[in-house]
């Protein structure tokens, strides 16, 4: 069960650190076909049972020596932690960062991390990523090319076991941002 404190108290408890690791809880489709209307964190309520053992880091920039994607390598004499106070060492046998942490813990902080969407939106995701890659791994698992690495993809990462409405206590706040956001006009999305 997460503790619920803001997100400065966090991290206030871990200034002595150079980052403070955080796991993932993955949200599925909420059994949506199509994406529905309205904040992502008010529509997809429901999630993996466990954590993931994936972290991502929230690190002090001025510690960092080498970044990296999930986690980096820190200044002489710095530690990433995780929620429980435990220093996770750079693996200089690898020269890599970790980017997974065992055990998940999701006490403090976690991340929630929307990976599916609707059933249409995943559909979506693999057209686009069939032509547009951000990066070049061959990893049916970031990029599924095939009907059946398609499936095997929902089937593993559309999981709705635990209702989960943590992140709609947020959705006035995101609302509110949102709607005093300076207006976009047709002009601003025009490539240069």
């Amino acid at each position: 069960e997460t503790e619920v404190e803001g997100l400065q108290t966090v991290l206030h408890n871990f200034q002595k650190s150079a980052a403070v690791l955080v796991h993932w809880v993955t949200f599925g489709s909420s059994n949506h076909e199509q994406s529905p209307q309205g904040l992502v964190i008010d529509n997809y309520l429901y999630r993996s049972e466990q954590p993931s053992e994936v972290i991502k880091s929230v690190a002090q920039p001025r510690y960092i020596a080498e970044v990296g994607g999930h986690n980096h390598k820190y200044k002489p004499g710095w530690h990433a932690t995780t929620d429980n106070y435990d220093i996770v060492d750079f693996n200089s046998s690898s020269g890599e960062a970790p980017s997974t942490h065992r055990p998940p813990s999701i006490k403090r902080i976690r991340l929630h991390h929307y990976r599916t969407k609707s059933k249409a939106h995943a559909l979506w995701r693999f057209q686009r990523d069939s032509t547009f890659r951000l990066n070049e791994f061959d990893n049916p698992d970031i990029y599924p090319t095939t009907q059946h690495a398609q499936a095997v993809w929902m089937q593993k990462w559309d999981v709705n076991a635990v209702f989960d409405d943590s992140a709609s206590f947020y959705g006035p706040c995101v609302t509110s941002g949102l709607e005093s956001r300076p207006k976009r006009s047709p002009s601003d999305s025009k490539e240069l």
